[in-house]
Protein backbone atom coordinates (compact mmCIF):
# COMPACT_ATOMS: atom_id res chain seq x y z
CA UNK A 1 0.00 0.00 0.00
CA UNK A 2 1.47 3.59 -0.66
CA UNK A 3 0.82 6.45 1.54
CA UNK A 4 2.35 9.32 2.88
CA UNK A 5 4.87 9.33 5.69
CA UNK A 6 4.46 11.11 8.71
CA UNK A 7 5.51 14.08 7.44
CA UNK A 8 2.96 15.43 4.91
CA UNK A 9 3.36 14.63 0.92
CA UNK A 10 6.78 15.58 0.76
CA UNK A 11 8.45 12.76 -1.81
CA UNK A 12 5.47 10.49 -1.39
CA UNK A 13 4.04 8.79 -4.50
CA UNK A 14 0.83 7.14 -4.49
CA UNK A 15 -0.38 5.08 -7.31
CA UNK A 16 -4.15 5.71 -8.54
CA UNK A 17 -5.88 3.60 -11.08
CA UNK A 18 -9.26 4.78 -12.90
CA UNK A 19 -11.54 4.76 -15.50
CA UNK A 20 -13.16 8.31 -15.61
CA UNK A 21 -13.18 11.76 -16.24
CA UNK A 22 -13.09 13.89 -13.17
CA UNK A 23 -13.87 17.53 -12.96
CA UNK A 24 -11.38 20.32 -12.54
CA UNK A 25 -11.90 21.65 -8.67
CA UNK A 26 -14.05 25.54 -8.54
CA UNK A 27 -13.16 26.31 -4.92
CA UNK A 28 -10.14 27.45 -3.38
CA UNK A 29 -9.21 26.14 0.29
CA UNK A 30 -7.96 28.59 3.00
CA UNK A 31 -4.51 27.88 3.46
CA UNK A 32 -3.99 26.16 7.25
CA UNK A 33 -2.40 28.40 10.15
CA UNK A 34 0.59 26.55 9.76
CA UNK A 35 1.26 27.85 5.92
CA UNK A 36 2.30 30.64 4.38
CA UNK A 37 2.80 31.60 1.12
CA UNK A 38 6.41 33.58 1.15
CA UNK A 39 5.32 36.94 1.03
CA UNK A 40 9.00 38.04 3.31
CA UNK A 41 11.43 35.07 2.82
CA UNK A 42 14.13 34.15 0.91
CA UNK A 43 12.31 30.99 -0.16
CA UNK A 44 9.43 29.67 -0.88
CA UNK A 45 7.76 25.73 -1.16
CA UNK A 46 5.27 24.96 -3.47
CA UNK A 47 3.31 21.69 -3.66
CA UNK A 48 2.67 19.71 -7.03
CA UNK A 49 0.38 17.08 -8.10
CA UNK A 50 1.97 14.93 -11.22
CA UNK A 51 -0.58 13.04 -13.09
CA UNK A 52 -1.40 10.31 -15.32
CA UNK A 53 -4.20 9.63 -15.53
CA UNK A 54 -6.91 9.77 -18.67
CA UNK A 55 -6.20 13.28 -19.53
CA UNK A 56 -2.70 12.34 -20.21
CA UNK A 57 0.31 13.51 -18.64
CA UNK A 58 0.36 16.77 -16.47
CA UNK A 59 1.32 18.14 -13.83
CA UNK A 60 -1.04 20.97 -11.35
CA UNK A 61 0.87 23.79 -9.00
CA UNK A 62 -0.30 25.10 -5.92
CA UNK A 63 0.99 27.53 -3.10
CA UNK A 64 -0.51 25.73 0.03
CA UNK A 65 0.04 21.77 0.54
CA UNK A 66 -3.48 21.96 1.67
CA UNK A 67 -4.46 23.19 -1.82
CA UNK A 68 -2.76 19.88 -3.64
CA UNK A 69 -4.25 17.53 -1.32
CA UNK A 70 -7.58 19.45 -2.07
CA UNK A 71 -6.96 18.60 -5.78
CA UNK A 72 -6.24 15.48 -5.09
CA UNK A 73 -9.24 14.46 -3.38
CA UNK A 74 -11.60 16.30 -5.89
CA UNK A 75 -10.05 15.42 -9.37
CA UNK A 76 -8.03 11.92 -8.77
CA UNK A 77 -10.06 9.38 -10.76
CA UNK A 78 -11.89 6.37 -8.99
CA UNK A 79 -13.02 7.97 -5.64
CA UNK A 80 -17.34 8.05 -5.38
CA UNK A 81 -18.47 11.10 -4.22
CA UNK A 82 -19.36 9.94 -1.23
CA UNK A 83 -15.45 9.27 -0.59
CA UNK A 84 -14.42 12.23 -2.31
CA UNK A 85 -16.23 14.12 0.90
CA UNK A 86 -14.77 11.95 3.24
CA UNK A 87 -11.89 13.04 1.35
CA UNK A 88 -12.25 16.57 2.21
CA UNK A 89 -13.53 16.30 5.28
CA UNK A 90 -9.87 14.55 6.00
CA UNK A 91 -7.63 17.56 4.52
CA UNK A 92 -9.64 20.02 6.19
CA UNK A 93 -9.31 18.24 9.42
CA UNK A 94 -5.43 17.61 8.38
CA UNK A 95 -5.57 13.79 9.18
CA UNK A 96 -3.04 12.98 6.59
CA UNK A 97 -2.62 9.22 7.05
CA UNK A 98 -6.41 8.64 7.21
CA UNK A 99 -6.48 10.68 3.87
CA UNK A 100 -3.83 8.28 2.18
CA UNK A 101 -5.26 5.52 3.19
CA UNK A 102 -8.96 5.95 1.99
CA UNK A 103 -7.57 7.37 -1.21
CA UNK A 104 -5.41 3.81 -1.83
CA UNK A 105 -8.95 1.90 -0.78
CA UNK A 106 -10.74 4.09 -3.33
CA UNK A 107 -8.43 3.67 -6.66
CA UNK A 108 -8.72 1.97 -10.06
CA UNK A 109 -5.75 0.59 -11.89
CA UNK A 110 -5.18 2.86 -14.46
CA UNK A 111 -4.08 6.44 -12.99
CA UNK A 112 -1.00 7.22 -11.34
CA UNK A 113 -0.31 10.32 -9.19
CA UNK A 114 2.83 11.99 -7.37
CA UNK A 115 2.20 14.73 -5.13
CA UNK A 116 5.85 16.30 -4.11
CA UNK A 117 7.34 19.56 -2.43
CA UNK A 118 9.75 22.13 -3.54
CA UNK A 119 12.00 24.48 -2.10
CA UNK A 120 12.16 27.38 -3.81
CA UNK A 121 15.30 30.48 -3.86
CA UNK A 122 13.40 33.67 -3.88
CA UNK A 123 15.91 36.26 -5.42
CA UNK A 124 15.39 40.08 -3.30
CA UNK A 125 13.93 42.69 -5.43
CA UNK A 126 16.63 44.59 -7.12
CA UNK A 127 14.50 47.98 -7.55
Amino acid sequence: MLRASPEPIRNNPLALKAKHKMSIPNSTPNPAAQEDNCASRESCTVYSVACDDSNGTYAQVFCFETEALVWLAENAEGPNNNTRAELLQLVLTRDDDAFWQLLEQSRDNLATYHVESHNLQLQRNLL
